[in-house]
């Protein structure tokens, strides 16, 4: 009854959602892991999008990002109120706890429990969404878990409240008045990361779904392709329009394998199999950065930091991967003529480089650090 309340105030302002059947099953569904696990919760954290003990709305973003649904919507509700949920009573109530930091068993399911069918025999809305949650469809091409699993426990939810209540009560930290505060406190969350979704952009879609790639086919890029990724590049800012920095579009396969050959010797003895490594990632175009000996401005590395970025998120755009490399720089050291080679303006030497193509493999987002944020007000 928390979930599908939490959901229903949390859509009032929201017609689409607000009588959506869809919508309120997904608000029950991350639970559904209790149908194929039972007791066992070792993946409750994973279904619940890491939300199961903190919130993490970063993770339900990127869920989010990928589907949005009104069932994806109120399963990304779920697990949002359950990490503030376990986060929020926890501080609450530590004399709940045990030693090991676990609530106590016997009182957190007795409270739940008991304050659970107050819930529901008390509010007006359940006759509405109990009809509502029998209604709703589920997806049978869910990430997480699957169509016989989600309408599994939609009809164990409901006929779970069809008894009196199990627990013998009464609820002595987690009860009517703390639940209540709890549903109007949570809907916060909730509704700031659902804007950070609808005031996505294109722009901040590729940002974030940006990966790098180190693994390309053998698929040229277009001769439109190659200008759009040139436009992108010249029309990154630099300190002052010093403009430092010059592009070599590198396209030739056989010279780019030669660079990549040159840079195997370098490798650390045993660090990786030299035989098979390729510092460009055998990628159909490296895009090399270059920068003068004595560049007019003092900012012409974070220049140069700029403009790679603005041809990574250019190659998104275009549905192509990308990757920055440093590495290079050594094979620029040990032979200066690849200076030459590559078209670098005289006096001009590396800062960076991009490696871009069609994809072959790709990557998970890295977790971010603790610590790495905060907004001075």
């Amino acid at each position: 009854m928390v979930h599908l309340l939490a959901a229903w105030e949390w859509a009032q302002d929201k017609p689409e959602l607000r009588e959506n059947p869809d919508y309120y099953l997904g608000a029950i569904s991350p639970d559904a892991i209790h149908i194929r696990d039972h007791d066992d919760k070792s993946h409750k954290n994973y279904v619940h999008y890491n939300n199961w003990r903190t919130p993490d709305p970063d993770a339900v973003l990127a869920y989010w990002r990928e589907r949005f649904s009104p069932f994806d919507i109120g399963y990304g509700i779920h697990v949002l109120l359950d990490g503030q949920w376990a986060t929020d009573f926890r501080a609450r109530f530590p004399e709940m706890l045990l030693p090991s930091g676990k609530p106590d068993p016997k009182i957190y399911y007795n409270d739940t429990c008991v304050t659970d069918f107050r819930l529901h025999d008390e509010s007006p809305l359940t006759p509405m969404l109990f009809e509502l949650v029998r209604r709703g469809d589920s997806p049978d091409d869910h990430p997480m878990l699957t169509k016989r699993e989600f309408d599994a426990w939609r009809d164990e939810t409901l006929k779970f409240y069809d008894r009196p209540c199990p627990m013998p009560g009464p609820a002595k930290y987690l009860d009517m008045e703390y639940t209540l505060g709890f549903l109007e406190e949570c809907q916060k969350l909730m509704t700031a990361t659902y804007e950070r979704r609808l005031h996505m952009n294109p722009i901040q879609q590729a940002i974030l779904d940006r990966r790098s790639n180190r693994g390309y086919t053998d698929e040229a890029l277009t001769e439109a392709e190659l200008q759009a990724l040139a436009d992108a590049a010249l029309a990154s800012p630099t300190a002052r329009n010093c403009q430092d920095w010059h592009f070599s579009f590198v396209t030739n396969r056989a010279l780019l394998d030669e660079f990549s050959a040159a840079y195997r010797p370098l490798l650390p003895p045993g660090a990786i199999d030299a035989s098979k490594y390729d510092v460009l990632f055998r990628a159909p175009l490296c895009v090399f950065i270059s920068l003068p000996e004595r560049p007019a401005s003092n900012f012409a590395q974070v220049d140069a930091g700029i403009a790679v970025e603005n041809l990574a998120l250019a190659a998104m755009g275009l549905g192509l991967g990308s990757v920055i490399l440093g590495r290079p720089k050594e094979v620029f050291n040990a032979d200066p003529s690849w200076e030459q080679r590559f078209g670098f303006p005289e006096g001009h030497h590396f800062a960076i480089a991009i490696a871009i193509g069609h994809p072959s493999v790709t990557k998970e987002a890295h977790k971010i650090g603790e610590g790495k944020l905060h907004f001075v007000k």
